[in-house]
């Protein structure tokens, strides 16, 4: 987890902090649908009884920035029409002194093993007990997961929409270029907020090691 930058799981996608039981939208007519609403700029209407956690499937282009895979997607508000560019504020790191303490621990704790093996080799009686070698490395492993992974919500200044899976600079469109999913109620709200802002609706795309929220026009991938 990056601690700054409010980046949890930063070489992976958790797509299960989108839905629970993850499905990509597959219904080609609605996709069709979606996809005409956002270039007409229409509302668009949907049965209230279809799962809204469902994946679909998008292309963002960016023309600031440079996406990358695994770059997160956001959900603009109707401010954001103003802004050209957004940023993360610095989070506050609580467990930077706890981590730092428990390294010195572990560094003197693997001097000390080191020692003890040395002696065994050498043929003098162990200092320390296999039992209480175990105990050690146990609780030390629960803390250095309970310091460095903990479980806790990080609260970004947008609201999570999905991953990046695939993006790079496109010479072809001369701008940056994302592939990647958002959840179905996402692009319901982006579309909303573009809607009474009279805008073609965006989304927020930024990079697992950038404070920079980068503006990305949405299309829906029918193929």
């Amino acid at each position: 987890m990056d601690f700054v930058l409010g980046m949890p799981q930063p070489f992976s996608a958790p797509w299960s902090t989108l839905a629970n039981n993850v499905h990509v939208l597959r219904d080609k007519r609605l996709l069709e649908k979606l996809q005409d609403c956002i270039k007409t700029r229409k509302r668009v209407d949907i049965d209230s009884t279809i799962n809204f956690s469902y994946l679909v499937p998008v292309k963002l282009v960016s023309n600031s920035g440079k996406p990358q895979n695994l770059a997160r997607i956001y959900i603009p508000n109707e401010k954001d029409f103003i802004e050209t560019i957004l940023n993360e504020p610095v989070h506050h790191d609580d467990q930077r002194i706890k981590r730092k303490q428990l390294r010195v621990k572990m560094d003197d704790f693997l001097k000390q093993w080191r020692k003890d093996r040395k002696r065994e080799k050498s043929g003098k009686p162990r200092l320390w007990k296999s039992e209480d070698e175990t105990l050690i490395r146990e609780s030390s492993a629960k803390l250095m997961r309970d310091t460095w992974l903990p479980e806790v919500e990080v609260q970004n200044i947008r609201s999570l929409a999905g991953f990046v899976v695939l993006a790079d600079f496109s010479f072809v469109e001369a701008k940056g270029v994302a592939l990647g999913y958002v959840t179905l109620k996402a692009l319901l709200e982006a579309m909303m907020v573009g809607l009474n802002s009279k805008k073609q609706p965006f989304f927020w795309v930024r990079n697992v090691h950038d404070f920079c929220y980068h503006k990305a026009v949405v299309e829906i991938l029918l193929d």
